[in-house]
């Protein structure tokens, strides 16, 4: 199932996969590829794609697996129950769901996404990148 599939796809909530984020990613989990996507209105949003891939270069690969489905599954649900609880100091998702890959076979036919607002920086990067504040 890899997340490098889905540049130019677009997810069922309209959704366009525009750009991949190849910059290094100092924080936040380690399960996925990072885009830019765009909806049909030209707004911005940031999209982590699940990269079970990276499992498969594991040696215990079931074990690394299921790390990356618990690692997605608990960013994705304390982010809704953040939304839910309508916290306004967090980040909060605007939509999760799955990308269909056509020319793929099961299971490889299946991207898991979450969609953020985009930031115009991300602090925590930032913090790690110069702690010169």
């Amino acid at each position: 199932m890899s997340a490098e599939a889905i540049l130019g796809k677009t997810t069922p909530c309209g959704w366009q996969v525009t750009e991949k984020i190849t910059t290094k990613q100092h924080s936040g989990g380690t399960f996925s590829t990072r885009y830019l996507v765009e909806d049909e209105n030209g707004s911005v949003a940031f999209l982590k794609a699940m990269d079970l891939s990276r499992a498969f270069k594991e040696n215990d690969r079931i074990t690394a697996i299921s790390n990356l489905i618990r690692e997605y599954e608990f960013e994705r649900n304390i982010l809704i129950l953040c939304k839910d609880a309508k916290m306004s100091k967090v980040v909060t998702p605007l939509s999760t769901g799955i990308i269909k890959i056509d020319t793929a076979a099961p299971p490889d036919d299946e991207v898991y996404f979450i969609i953020f607002e985009k930031a115009d920086s991300d602090f925590r990067q930032a913090f790690l990148e110069n702690n010169n504040f």
